[in-house]
C-alpha cells in the first residue's frame, strides 16, 4: 500500500508476483483488487481500464490451475496484500460514517439552538433536575430577546454580569460567550459595576455559607467570577434575570424543582409561549445510530 500525501488517500494494495509468472496472470492478480472492492456497483465499467469482459477474463485466469503456477510463498503475500487492503477499506468507511454522524449532530443542533432562541421558550421542565445538563440551553436562552421588559437605563457599557460560586462543587461550564468555567457551582447571579462583584457582604443565607468556604481556606478571588461584561444597564438586568431563572432559586415557589441559587430577590421573567426542544432526544437517536453502526463493524470484521 502507498500514501499519496496530497491527496490524503492510502492507494489499492497491488501485489507483484516473485519470480517468473505469466503476464496475464499478474493482470488478473490486479483485477482480483477490483472484484473485492465493496464499492463495486454498476456502473464500475466506466472505470478506466475496468470492463466486464476483463473481469471474466481474470475469474477465468484465477482458476485453481493458475493459482498452483504460484510458490506457497507469494500466495501468502498475496492472501496478506488483500487483507490489508480490505482494512483500509474498512477504515475509511467508518470514517465517513462518523465523520457524516458528527456533521448531522453539529447541523441538528444548531438548528434546534435556532428555534429555541427565536421565540420565548422556557427550558424543559424534565432537565430541571440536573443543572449541569441545562449548558447546552444556555445559549439559546441568552440570545432570546427580553427586550419588552428589560430596556432603558444607563446605555454606557460599563456593566456586567457576574457570579459567586462554590469551589468544593463541581464546576459549571459553559461556551465562553456565557461566562465559560463559573469555576465551582453558582449560587449567587448579579449585576454590577466596578468592584460590586468582589463585595460579598449580601444576604443572611449568602454569608452563612461564604463563611463556611472562607473557613475552609479558599480565598475570596476563587469565589467571584465576572461572567459577562460590557453591557448597558438594561441589557446587564436581562442576563442576571435568564441566569437566574435558569438556575433556579432555592426559594422558589413557582418551579416545582428547587434551584441552587441564593437569590432573594427573582428577577421578571416573560410569559413563555412554548417550551425549549430537547437536545436530549437529539443526541439519544445519534448514540443509538452510533451504536448499530459498531455493532455492524463487529459483525462485518468477524466475518472477514
Amino acid at each position: 500500500m502507498e500514501y499519496d500525501a496530497e491527496s490524503g488517500q492510502v492507494s489499492r494494495a497491488v501485489w507483484k508476483p516473485r519470480g517468473v509468472v505469466p503476464e496475464e496472470l499478474g493482470r488478473s492478480i490486479v483485477l482480483l483488487g477490483h472484484s473485492l472492492d465493496p464499492h463495486r456497483g454498476r456502473n464500475d465499467q466506466h472505470r478506466p481500464g475496468y470492463s466486464t469482459g476483463a473481469m471474466h477474463q481474470g475469474a477465468l485466469m484465477l482458476n485453481k490451475y493458475q493459482l498452483s503456477m504460484l510458490r506457497t510463498f507469494d500466495i501468502l503475500q498475496l492472501q496478506e496484500a488483500i487483507r490489508e487492503e480490505l482494512k483500509v477499506r474498512r477504515l475509511k468507511q467508518r470514517l465517513d460514517k462518523v465523520n457524516a454522524i458528527q456533521a448531522c449532530e453539529y447541523q441538528t443542533n444548531e438548528e434546534i439552538e435556532k428555534y429555541n432562541s427565536s421565540s420565548l421558550l422556557s427550558i424543559p421542565g424534565s432537565e430541571r433536575r440536573k443543572h449541569h445538563g441545562l449548558s447546552i440551553y444556555l445559549p439559546a436562552l441568552i440570545k432570546q430577546d427580553w427586550g419588552h421588559i428589560y430596556n432603558g437605563g444607563d446605555c454606557e457599557q460599563k456593566y456586567y454580569v457576574y457570579c459567586h460560586s462554590d469551589p468544593t462543587k463541581a464546576a459549571f461550564i459553559t461556551d465562553g460567550a456565557y461566562g465559560g468555567n463559573y469555576g465551582g457551582q453558582p449560587f449567587y447571579i448579579g449585576k454590577g459595576t466596578g468592584e460590586r462583584a468582589f463585595d460579598l457582604n449580601r444576604n443572611q443565607g449568602h454569608g452563612k455559607l461564604l463563611r463556611d468556604l472562607l473557613r475552609t481556606g479558599i480565598p475570596k478571588d476563587r469565589i467571584a467570577k465576572i461572567l459577562i461584561k460590557g453591557l448597558s444597564e438594561s441589557k446587564a438586568f436581562e442576563i442576571e434575570a435568564k441566569l437566574v431563572y435558569f438556575f433556579g432559586t432555592i426559594y422558589s415557589k413557582t418551579n416545582k424543582q428547587k434551584g441552587i441559587l441564593l437569590n432573594l430577590d427573582v428577577p421578571q421573567v416573560p410569559n413563555f409561549v412554548g417550551v425549549m426542544k430537547d437536545y436530549s432526544s437529539n443526541q439519544r437517536h445519534l448514540r443509538t445510530a452510533i451504536i448499530k453502526h459498531h455493532d455492524t463493524e463487529k459483525m462485518q470484521d468477524a466475518q472477514g
